[in-house]
């Protein structure tokens, strides 16, 4: 797993993959702490809370198994915040590039999204490729400290 620092003024939190519930697709499996599609026909998508407690997020991080050579990893990192009648929405998108046997790390980068609101992220979990799956092995926020923020 990727290594991220944090300092005095940062609050880091990390989330198995396996907390991540599925939306759509048939074949959700957890190994350990991870989630995996061992569908050989369809995609997995799935949700991933994540607890917003700081000012904003200065980076975070979604380490995945990208076992499929066609078909990437594609995680997005939606912050909503309501108002009045109004939902408002920031989104980033980021995929994996092709087959690895070890994990990559989906990075999002800040300030970008705003105070306030909430986050998640979604994942599209590429179907099994001879046999081999990809995961969502875990998911990592650094945000600025509540008391700094």
């Amino acid at each position: 797993m990727g290594l991220m620092s944090a300092d005095a003024a940062e609050n880091y939190k990390a989330y198995p993959g396996g907390a991540c519930v599925r939306t759509s697709g048939s074949a959700y499996e957890r190994y350990f702490g991870t989630v995996f599609n061992n569908s050989a026909t369809s995609e997995l998508n799935v949700f991933c809370p994540l607890v917003r407690d700081g000012g904003y997020i200065l980076t975070a991080r979604v380490n995945v198994f990208d076992r499929n050579t066609t078909i990437d990893v594609s995680c997005t990192l939606w912050h909503e915040q309501e108002r009045g009648n109004n939902v408002f929405l920031v989104s980033s998108t980021v995929t994996s590039s092709g087959f690895a046997d070890t994990y990559k790390s989906l990075k999002f980068s800040g300030p970008g999204f705003p105070v306030g609101g909430y986050y998640y992220v979604t994942c599209s979990i590429p179907r099994a490729d001879n046999g081999q799956v990809s995961h969502i092995a875990s998911l990592t926020v650094i945000e600025t400290d509540p008391e700094v923020g």
